[in-house]
């Protein structure tokens, strides 16, 4: 039997393998370009849109991988609990896809966008069923506030601040979980 700490690594690793580290890229974006002060929109989807990573991504990042680590090493294994926070993010995301304007005039997101025509009953009901659970509420609303400062900093959602939303509010969900 793995320690804790063994068993937090490998799930966080399995983790970062099944999104493909899509979205840890897109909190790094996130923070480089809605945290710090940039005089305009356009900038801010400039610095989320370059490959590098700067001070504010990277320490994001770094800080959110150590508090995931300490929740999942500090709880008692409980599968159910993270897919339900897991899939919970991903309501919100899908959410956000139909309630919230895109910022950019395309992107990898903008596949995947709803047109913000206010649609999506069903998800709205699979968000729902998530958010039944305190661990997957909380992670349901923690993500929101993140697409809610990009609608705040840019004027609406990108792929990476949907990203960032999942991992935020998986990270609250742990937490959550954890205590």
């Amino acid at each position: 039997m793995w320690t804790p700490a063994v068993g937090a690594a490998i799930a966080l690793a399995v983790d970062l393998a099944l999104t493909g580290m899509l979205h840890i890229d897109g909190l790094a974006d996130s923070a480089d370009g809605l945290l710090p002060h940039h005089p305009s929109t356009e900038r801010r989807l400039e610095v989320m849109s370059q490959p590098d990573v700067g001070a504010f991504g990277v320490a994001t990042v770094a800080v959110v991988l150590l508090v995931r680590f300490a929740a999942l090493a500090s709880m008692h294994p409980r599968p159910l609990v993270c897919l339900v926070v897991w899939g919970a993010t991903r309501g919100a995301a899908a959410v956000t896809m139909t309630r919230v304007r895109y910022a950019r005039s395309n992107g990898l997101a903008s596949a995947f966008d709803g047109g913000g025509d206010g649609g999506g009953i069903l998800v709205l009901v699979i968000a729902v069923v998530f958010a039944l659970t305190l661990p997957s509420g909380i992670a349901f609303l923690a993500a929101l506030c993140v697409v809610a400062l990009g609608v705040r900093r840019i004027g609406g959602y990108t792929g990476d601040v949907l990203g960032a939303a999942i991992v935020i509010g998986e990270t609250i969900g742990l937490l959550v979980a954890a205590a």
